[in-house]
């Protein structure tokens, strides 16, 4: 697969300017790259309905906040096509694994987020590289070929998770393998949100061979719409990516499946644990307990049942 990619000469430092001059947009959007579609396509495939008149880069971060989260501006860059929309920050792995998922359930919960499945439906046919604050993300034909967190690389899903190690080696992603002598990143593995997005652009440019300069970026227009939230009259979700109310449906129905499954509970009684001693047991050792006390012998079985309800 490797024999397919571009593999441009390419450092997070060609990006540095991004972070610096556009630091709303990298901070707070998601960077789309769709190989061989229109803007218009692209837009219409998300079931968006252009505006008016298209607007450069310094007008998006008027139109790209979190009130207007299902807004999207595309333009055109050497072939492909640059899509621009309020980042839908996923649940982080390292998240996804202090709750006590496992690596499988982490993997099927990320390719259900609706960035991955607009992912998959856009790449069809085609190539797709997405990246985030807290994403990365690169599909080939609807299939999810490598995604992770570009703050923990170590931890990477997809089909093919593995390819691209190398290459994320040299850019500085701590991917839990010795860098080569070949790295272009003196902090690999280290480093603040501004350095992964850098790494983040510096990837992209690696995979699809198209270099975003700043004077690229600002000489172009950008076509602007507002996507359905799937569950509008007359905007029903594009193929494959479910709707608002059938994916609480399915969660509602999956929470009473859930409880029908779990096992009725019933009183709990500290003596199942702790049987008391009877009245007429001595079960004291003369020759190894301590002088009494304030408690009696007696009474420490219920106080570790008190203790043990308290830290349950």
């Amino acid at each position: 697969m490797l024999d397919d990619l571009p593999m441009v000469a390419v450092s997070a430092d060609d990006y540095a300017w991004f972070t610096e001059q556009y630091a709303e947009i990298a901070g707070t959007c998601r960077l789309t790259l769709v190989r061989g579609r229109t803007p218009t396509e692209v837009l219409e495939q998300l079931g968006g309905s252009a505006q008016a008149s298209p607007i450069g880069v310094r007008h998006l971060t008027e139109q790209l906040t979190p009130a207007t989260a299902r807004f999207a501006a595309a333009a055109a860059f050497d072939g492909w096509t640059l899509l621009v929309e309020p980042d839908r920050a996923p649940a982080s792995e390292s998240d996804a694994r202090s709750s006590g998922d496992s690596e499988s359930d982490t993997r099927a919960s990320r390719d259900d987020e609706p960035d991955a499945r607009a992912s998959r439906q856009l790449s069809r046919e085609t190539v797709l590289v997405a990246h985030s604050a807290e994403s990365f993300l690169w599909a080939r034909d609807g299939e999810i070929l490598l995604q992770f967190d570009p703050a923990d690389p170590t931890h990477r899903t997809g089909t093919d998770p593995n390819t691209l190690t190398p290459a994320l080696n040299r850019l500085g992603f701590d991917t839990g393998e010795p860098t080569t002598a070949g790295s272009t990143d003196s902090d690999a593995g280290w480093g603040d949100a501004a350095r992964h997005r850098e790494r983040s652009l510096a990837l992209a440019e690696q995979l699809t061979g198209v270099r975003i300069t700043l004077e690229a970026l600002e000489a172009a227009t950008f076509s602007c719409a507002t996507l359905p939230t799937h569950d509008e009259p007359g905007h029903p979700a594009p193929a494959g990516i479910p709707s608002a109310q059938s994916v609480a449906a399915q969660s509602v129905a999956g929470q009473s499946a859930a409880e029908a499954r779990r096992p009725s509970a019933r009183p709990e009684r500290w003596d199942e644990e702790y049987d008391a001693p009877a009245e007429d047991d001595d079960w004291s050792d003369p020759d190894t307990d301590e002088p009494d006390g304030d408690t009696d012998d007696r009474e420490w079985p219920r106080l570790l049942s008190k203790v043990r309800r308290a830290f349950t």
